[in-house]
């Protein structure tokens, strides 16, 4: 992330931009981390976009030009994509769940909408869902309901014909359960002691190790 904010920081510089050589980095990165943890709390996304033309605005440039602020965000996300890669099972296991018939969505907790798009595409899952929302397009998070019920509205579903799968137990185990979706928790990458503590105030209905075993669980539950 930090050499995230450094290409940000030298794309704003091409741009002709007059920043300090001390001090604007470490106020985006101060900012950014601000934004990470204000956002958890009021389930509200502003977006990195905004948070960057508030920095801006304290540096004396108000009304940045959309094109400017696209190109330093872009930079900035053209980093971290880099280190993004999609989980050795997810492919099969959606193209299975798409031969089944399951019409499926994605929903994203993530400051910027295009870089959720991007990543969609470069792991090449596009193809398997009929809705990409993002919370920076969306304006909430999860586990705000809101978010879930505009996908299902968006695709004429009920809450109680959908299945929620997800790794955040806070986010997307809570937020399905107040949107009244089942909810399933793939646990495979907890070892973090916040996780282990959210489980004994959150319980999930379902939890399965890896995604590879999601087929099977909704067989059963389709079943029972």
């Amino acid at each position: 992330m930090l050499r995230a904010v450094e290409a940000l920081y030298q794309t704003l510089l091409q741009h002709n931009l007059n920043l300090p050589t001390d001090g604007f980095q470490e106020s985006f990165w101060e900012a950014l981390n601000s934004y990470y943890i204000q956002r958890e709390h009021e389930l509200k996304e502003t977006t990195t976009i905004n948070l960057l033309i508030e920095q801006l605005g304290r540096y004396g440039f108000s009304d940045p030009e959309p094109e400017l602020l696209q190109s330093a965000i872009g930079s900035l996300y053209a980093v971290t994509q880099q280190h993004w890669q999609p989980e050795k099972d997810a492919q099969p296991v959606l193209k299975q769940l798409a031969e089944k018939g399951f019409r499926m969505a994605l929903i994203s907790n993530a400051s910027d909408d295009q870089d959720v798009q991007t990543l969609v595409d470069k792991a090449g899952i596009r193809p398997y869902f009929e809705i990409v929302l993002s919370s920076a397009a969306a304006g909430i998070r999860k586990p705000d309901p809101e978010i879930f019920w505009q996908v299902l509205h968006r695709m004429g579903i009920k809450p109680e014909m959908a299945a929620m799968i997800g790794d955040t137990l806070n986010a997307d185990i809570l937020g399905a359960q107040r949107a009244g979706i089942l909810d399933i928790w793939i646990y495979r990458r907890v070892t973090d002691a916040q996780t282990l503590q959210q489980q004994t105030a959150i319980k999930p209905s379902f939890e399965i190790q890896t995604l590879a075993a999601l087929p099977g669980l909704l067989e059963k539950i389709t079943k029972a």
